[in-house]
């Protein structure tokens, strides 16, 4: 799939195929997990309803991985190497450890030492290609894709976002006419 390609629907049998596709992903890394400590870690189950930016995330208690069906249809090589081992090692994380840190030494430990696989917290994804919308906000240091969530929060002044790295207010940089 070309970086230009811009999809907006996936079709319910595409939908299918890629459920099917995470499902034996899933099976892939979850059986990496019966060599160790975490092979009481149940098989999750797998939902394409992420919305947003978000490649993926797990809910603990119920044992299941979402993923962003746009993205994944885009990027699904990424999401198989990377993507779904991520959220697998939530889930077997916290079946083991109960609640810790999201991103922590022992989900780090996982990740590294079972999975093989380099413990990013966030991925590098056109979510433009993808069809989600986003807004160019700025500092004195740099520039910034915010997701539409975030902008409607600055222009409801219910929130204000803060460089890191600078400490100036974020401000949406128009486009020059």
């Amino acid at each position: 799939m070309s970086a230009q390609t811009k999809i907006t629907r996936i079709s319910a049998l595409q939908k299918n195929d890629l459920l099917s596709l995470a499902n034996s992903s899933l099976k892939y890394w979850h059986a990496k997990l019966q060599h160790c400590a975490y092979k009481t870690c149940p098989l999750p189950e797998v939902k394409l309803n992420q919305r947003g930016r978000i490649a993926g995330s797990a809910v603990l208690q119920r044992n299941v991985i979402r993923l962003q069906p746009m993205l994944f249809f885009q990027n699904q090589d990424y999401y198989h190497s990377d993507v779904i081992p991520h959220e697998l090692a939530h889930l077997a994380v916290y079946h083991l450890h109960g609640k810790v840190r999201p991103h922590g030494v022992q989900w780090q430990n996982l990740m590294i030492n079972v999975l093989n696989v380099k413990p990013l917290v966030t991925h590098q994804l056109d979510v433009k290609a993808a069809g989600i919308r986003t807004f160019s906000y700025a500092c004195r240091c740099g520039k910034y894709e915010l997701s539409a969530v975030r902008h409607n929060r600055i222009q409801k002044q219910s929130q204000r976002y803060i460089c890191t790295r600078c400490k100036e207010p974020l401000a949406e940089s128009l486009p020059i006419q």
